[in-house]
């Protein structure tokens, strides 16, 4: 003989679902405790409520174990013997239990009934400890927040992005519409982050090409022309047609500088571009880009040609040639320097001798490092363009001449107004070698080295005698 215990709960449009749990025990518990058999969630029933038995001759005994009543057929009993096939009716706070013969079976049908009072006696514990009648509905409360979540990040941003929109930099204090920013700007940009209308210009449009034009003018261009660029990435496919629809009715053209050159992904050194990005174009980049005369590159860590970086094969003049060459090739650039940056940087050379020399006033070490020449930009992230007077004059003088105090200079970078100086300066009435400048900056050090430049600049000049000279 087994106990089954059958379960009824009704939905809210009426329909009963029946669960049943065979217990094969000859004792089980009734109870608002998880642990009874015959658990019952309502207040009015004791965690251990009473116990069902059975007897050797098939009848069972309802026993309360808590010392509260129950009913049997609407009669308050402390215990009562049950003859199963007979039938009975039991009651326990609002639930009813009916007990039925099966078979060898006792079969317990559990069922939740609506309470004759308001009291806490008859009331079930979910409903005694709900706030259902202290808050608004649910769909009032849905819609409160979404109104809360428009007002304080669609409405309030905005609000905030048109107030601030003229202002070229912000006080340090919350603005809403940085809640929109996806992350810190990176250090090349880190001088922007007080004024975010310097790259968005109007609400709601995504970073135009014009905008990062204005700055980068001057780096950009080694980019092909966005025509060319858009035919080698070629037409969009399946899903992608789609998002490019999207991307074209939000204002956000293909093609554009951001698409490759994210922000917004922390501080730091702008994040390089994924290699997906890459690929997308230069993979199979010759059968939609028919004249191009790059090679294709799906993969630029295993599948990509040999760099061929462009070398100065003739330098000098205002039409230098440069040539694209093979690194299997070994190219060496042809720059002409007289003294490139091996010989400034050597530890032995006479430039580290005169960087030593100078090392008092201008803060060299034992041999002269790229900081000595090369200044970071504000942001430290590039170099400063090398200066001549700020950077190069220190050692390499450009004085020839002293008149009255003054010190006559070259001016660098015209070669042709050097030339025309030079040989002024030799056909005058008294030529003599250059000036010695004593201490002064522009100096090299040691009188040897005055006699090679004077001699280096009579054979520079073609010098030719006046009736003065003769």
């Amino acid at each position: 003989m087994t106990f089954i215990v059958r379960q009824i709960a009704t939905t809210a449009d009426g329909r009963e679902i029946i669960r049943s749990n065979p217990f094969p025990s000859d004792e089980i518990g009734i109870g608002r405790s998880t642990t009874n058999a015959i658990h019952l969630p309502d207040l009015a029933v004791n965690p251990d409520h009473a116990v069902i038995r059975k007897r050797d001759d098939g009848q069972i005994i309802v026993e309360s174990t808590s010392g509260q009543n129950f009913t049997l057929d609407g009669k308050q009993r402390i215990s009562v013997t049950v003859e199963p096939a007979a039938g009975a009716e039991l009651g326990f706070g609002g639930h009813v239990i009916v007990v039925s013969e099966e078979g060898d079976d006792i079969v317990l049908t559990v069922k939740r009934v609506e309470a004759l009072s308001d009291s806490a006696q008859t009331r079930s514990e979910s409903t005694i400890y709900t706030l259902k009648g202290l808050l608004p509905g649910k769909r009032l409360t849905a819609w409160g927040f979404v109104a809360l979540v428009l007002a304080a990040f669609l409405v309030w941003p905005i609000y905030t992005w048109s107030t601030w929109r003229s202002v070229d930099e912000r006080p340090d204090e919350f603005h809403a519409d940085t809640m929109w920013s996806s992350g810190a700007l990176s250090s090349a940009h880190h001088g922007l982050e007080k004024d975010c209308q310097a790259c968005h210009v109007d609400a709601f449009v995504t970073v135009k090409d014009e905008t990062c034009m204005t700055c980068h003018e001057d780096d950009a261009h080694d980019h092909a022309a966005k025509p060319r660029l858009l035919t080698a990435r070629g037409a969009p496919e399946g899903f992608d047609k789609i998002g490019a629809a999207f991307a074209s009715a939000f204002n956000k053209p293909p093609g554009r500088c951001v698409e490759c050159h994210s922000e917004h992904e922390g501080s730091g050194a702008m994040e390089p571009t994924a290699q997906k990005f890459c690929a997308d174009c230069h993979n199979g980049m010759d059968a939609r880009l028919t004249d191009t005369k790059l090679e294709n590159a799906s993969d630029f860590g295993i599948e990509h040609p040999q760099f061929r970086p462009a070398v100065l094969i003739s330098p000098g003049g205002k039409n230098p040639v440069r040539k694209r060459v093979s690194l299997d090739d070994k190219p060496t650039d042809n720059n002409g320097l007289k003294f490139p940056h091996d010989v400034h940087l050597s530890r032995t050379g006479g430039v580290a001798q005169m960087g030593r020399r100078l090392s008092k006033e201008y803060g060299f070490g034992s041999a002269l490092a790229c900081k000595d020449c090369h200044t970071p930009d504000p942001n430290g992230v590039r170099f400063e363009p090398v200066d001549m007077q700020e950077d190069c004059s220190m050692c390499h003088s450009l004085a020839y001449d002293e008149i009255g105090g003054t010190i006559r200079t070259l001016r660098h970078g015209e070669p042709e107004m050097v030339q025309a100086d030079i040989r002024a300066y030799y056909r005058s009435t008294r030529p003599t070698r250059p000036i010695n400048l004593g201490g002064m900056k522009r100096r090299r050090p040691g009188n040897i080295n005055e006699v090679r430049v004077a001699s280096d600049y009579a054979r520079a000049v073609k010098f030719r005698p006046t009736r003065a000279n003769l």
